[in-house]
């Protein structure tokens, strides 16, 4: 997106006397329309709104954050900004927020939750995903991409009601949209449903020639994704497991006690080395079962006990994480906690 060219002061706000831009159409200060008499304020909330979001974003460092997105719906309101704006561009690739346009605030404050996410710091991540999803409400006509976003945003603060608004948004679209199915997948294992969990892999396979065939510019975007559950809904059962899930449980009882134990202690209830899964804390709204398969891979820093940082686990397969992930979630609900 090109820059717009810098705009020379030519009036003052009827209201405050603040110095206004050139074609400013309100007031940065006090939000009175340009050109009115004092008293009058616009009101209008959704460009307030996106004054208040794209500016908090500013301030902690959004423009830090890349964006993969093309900028689409109208541009946002023209912004006085302070010159320390600068402090916090990209050297090789200053951006200008008045030039923005509603979906690519929204999609940079997305990466900027995911990427929180992602790396563990979900202090972050809970405190950006309300002003990503405040967001998103200005955006005009929001396709399939932006509703996967918001579902993801969702999943992050732990409210699966939204997520499944977004997959009926979702569907509108194709009864068996990928992003759909990856939505719906990801609260099926939060829960803890192994079958319903096989049963959207079930559906992911069948669809999946039809659907990616399809050109859906989405899947593009979330390729990586979208080839990694075709990938999980591939493997193949055990043959000759009829009733899979206790195996199932029984190694991942072994699992964590060869792996985990040591640390979380006997039945996941803890121990001096570190903190008891068995407990509200770890419970799948607030940690999903990604956070688990995060912390095997990429380890955790300290941020809720004083046990110190949690380093990598070397050798653990994802699959070897999921039965131990199992294994956690059924003794969570064995004792109250879901």
């Amino acid at each position: 997106m090109t820059k717009s060219k810098r705009r020379s002061i030519s009036a003052k706000c009827p209201s405050c006397q603040s110095s206004l831009l050139q074609d400013a159409k309100f007031c940065h200060k006090c939000g009175t329309l340009a050109g009115v008499q004092p008293g009058a304020k616009w009101r209008k909330w959704k460009y307030v709104t996106s004054v208040v979001v794209l500016t908090a974003a500013i301030g902690t460092g959004l423009v830090l954050a890349p964006s993969n997105f093309t900028a689409e719906q109208q541009t946002l309101p023209s912004l006085s900004l302070p010159s320390t704006i600068s402090s916090f561009q990209k050297p090789e690739q200053a951006v200008d927020p008045s030039t923005m346009s509603s979906r690519e605030a929204a999609d940079r404050l997305f990466n900027r939750v995911m990427a929180a996410d992602e790396s563990g710091d979900s202090a972050q991540a809970l405190q950006f995903a309300p002003m990503a999803l405040q967001a998103y409400q200005l955006v005009e006509s929001p396709d399939a991409d932006a509703h996967y976003h918001v579902g993801l945003i969702n999943l992050v603060l732990g409210d699966f009601d939204e997520v499944r608004k977004q997959i009926e948004q979702l569907k509108r679209d194709s009864a068996d949209h990928l992003l759909g199915l990856s939505l719906a997948l990801r609260i099926a294992k939060s829960a803890g449903s192994e079958n319903s969990a096989s049963e959207i892999l079930a559906r992911f396979a069948v669809a999946y020639d039809a659907e990616i065939n399809s050109g859906k510019s989405e899947y593009e975007a979330h390729r990586g994704t979208i080839e990694k559950l075709h990938a999980l809904a591939k493997t193949p059962k055990t043959a000759g497991n009829s009733n899979p899930l206790p195996n199932r449980q029984e190694s991942g009882a072994q699992l964590f006690e060869s792996k985990c134990a040591q640390c979380h202690g006997p039945n996941a209830s803890g121990s001096d080395n570190g903190p008891p899964l068995v407990h509200r804390i770890y419970e799948p709204a607030h940690h999903a079962d990604d956070s688990f398969y995060r912390a095997v891979r990429q380890g955790v820093k300290s941020h809720h006990w004083p046990f110190g940082d949690m380093l990598p686990i070397p050798g653990v397969t994802d699959e070897q994480v999921g039965q131990i992930v199992l294994y956690v979630r059924n003794l969570q609900v064995k004792n109250g906690i879901k």
